[in-house]
């Protein structure tokens, strides 16, 4: 897999079910190598209406192919195949076949060969680009988990599989001639739960199964769902993936921790700023530790983790 630079920050394309509650969204765009634009696109109960989704296409997206295809990920995360306009699909296929970006495409029962009214992503140009055969409406209720197949996979390598808890189901797929298992189900079917190909200019990775409650419900709970649903992404455009797990779960776990208190503190100045407090020692100190939190970044941009960790980023 090509490596782009490591100080470089990827941009990321979000599309469907990024929800901050439901979904990693907010890990994804917490890290400081990718700059992530959520579009809200999962038309179905619970999520958003046709017109919404539309609307958030027309918001978000690029304007031009050219704009497009400066990012390097397009994810798809419980997309319905007929939700995008026929211009976004050719767009797509295009920026990842002609101009090297990566494509994503996360279950759910509206991905892959759809589901009831859901119709087959084969039915688009995104199809053909995914290193997964796609059975129109078929997915599989079920208890399982991960099979490794590729282990010496840096995405396999990255994080401790053994631990990983059971998913409840998965969209029913078979592998490509040419691509890459890196997991199955541990069912008896073993479904590609994992698959990875080079198409064209670009990449193509599936992850078969969900990775927001319904199927995923318990993988949310895992110690290194934060690292995994960054890590995906990160292979997704072909980017190197940390091998120091202990270092890089310590990282993420100051950074989101950062962010959390960050969050409560400024609702805490909003709420008592309207009873004439001053505030301006506090705010200061968050400046602060702000500019700290900013130098770790840029130390994790340019992969200087042990750089990163030296910095402290947590709030007082």
């Amino acid at each position: 897999m090509p490596t782009a630079l490591a100080a470089e920050v990827a941009r990321v394309y979000y599309l469907g079910d990024c929800l901050p509650s439901t979904s990693p969204i907010g890990y994804i765009g917490d890290d400081p190598a990718l700059d992530v634009m959520a579009v809200p696109a999962t038309v179905h109960d619970g999520y958003f209406t046709y017109s919404e989704a539309q609307r958030a296409l027309r918001l978000y997206l690029p304007r031009t192919y050219e704009s497009l295809a400066e990012g390097e990920l397009i994810l798809l995360s419980d997309v319905r195949a007929d939700t995008l306009p026929a211009k976004w699909l050719s767009w797509f296929s295009s920026s990842v076949d002609e101009g090297g970006l990566g494509l994503m495409m996360i279950g759910g029962i509206l991905s892959f060969g759809g589901y009831s009214d859901s119709p087959t992503w084969d039915i688009t140009s995104i199809g053909p680009m995914l290193p997964v055969n796609l059975m129109d409406g078929l997915t599989e209720s079920t208890f399982w988990k991960p099979v490794v197949v590729s282990s010496e996979d840096p995405l396999m390598t990255a994080l401790p599989w053994e631990t990983c808890p059971s998913f409840g189901g998965y969209n029913v797929v078979t592998p490509k001639d040419g691509s890459r298992l890196l997991a199955k189900t541990g069912d008896p079917k073993g479904n590609p739960f994992m698959a990875f190909w080079t198409v064209g200019n670009g990449r193509s990775f599936a992850f078969c199964t969900d990775w927001t409650p319904g199927w995923g419900v318990d993988f949310m709970d895992w110690d290194f769902y934060a690292d995994f649903t960054v890590y995906s992404v990160y292979y997704a455009c072909g980017r190197e993936i940390p091998q120091d797990l202990a270092l890089m779960h310590l990282i993420r776990t100051e950074m989101i921790a950062y962010t959390s208190q960050r969050d409560i503190l400024v609702s805490f100045i909003g709420f008592v700023e309207k009873v004439g407090a001053n505030l301006a020692r506090l705010e200061e100190a968050i400046k602060d530790v702000g500019d700290i939190r900013a130098k770790a970044d840029e130390h994790y941009i340019l992969q200087e983790y042990e750089d990163c960790v030296a910095a402290p980023c947590g709030c007082p």
